[in-house]
């Protein structure tokens, strides 16, 4: 489905209601596409209603599951996001977004940073080239306390990138916790050329 703008959003909505009362017993594309114009246009509670309703009318899809775990996230009820979260993972067990959706989910709606960690690592390892991935992981070493991580995934998001300024900045944190000032003025001095330059 393609994005839906504000002002159109809802005679789009329209068109699929249409197209669900005309199928009688109901229709899961109907369903579905009213929930991802409604998710586009920030009425998670409304989203989640149509999805569960298609997810009664075909069980066992990926695309529905997850954007269950996804309205629940946007109304910040955390628990009930990760269970969709990982019956989606159940369908599509390689699925990197649903691993870092979880463990974001975990660390930043949660502050469950132990809980998040695992998902995120497997996340990069299953992308290793996808940056925010990464980001996310070394954050969330940095915040454990974990530093060698933190620098692992910093130092491999340079490798992707060598003027991705966040990552400096997170070298430049993690020297600093752990106690090389020198090292980490070094990092932040990179970063803050890097930020100038945009």
């Amino acid at each position: 489905v393609q994005t839906c703008a504000l002002p159109i959003y809802k005679t789009a909505i329209d068109a699929y209601l249409q197209a669900y009362k005309s199928k009688g017993s109901g229709s899961f594309d109907a369903l579905y596409n009213i929930s991802v114009v409604q998710m586009e246009n920030n009425m998670p509670d409304l989203a989640k209603e149509n999805l569960k309703k298609a997810n009664i009318f075909r069980p066992g899809q990926f695309k529905c599951l997850f954007n269950l775990g996804e309205a629940y996230t946007r109304i910040n009820l955390p628990d009930s996001a990760i269970i969709w979260f990982k019956q989606a993972l159940q369908l599509q067990p390689t699925d990197a977004m649903t691993y870092h959706k979880i463990g974001i989910t975990y660390g930043k709606q949660m502050n469950r940073i132990s809980d998040a960690l695992p998902w995120l690592a497997k996340a990069s390892e299953l992308e290793p080239s996808r940056i925010v991935y990464l980001e996310d992981l070394a954050v969330a070493n940095g915040i454990k306390g974990d530093f060698e991580g933190a620098i692992l995934a910093a130092t491999a998001i340079l490798k992707l990138n060598p003027n991705y300024a966040s990552a400096y900045s997170i070298l430049a944190a993690t020297y600093m916790n752990k106690g090389d000032k020198v090292t980490a003025m070094q990092y932040m001095q990179k970063a803050q050329a890097l930020q100038e330059k945009k």
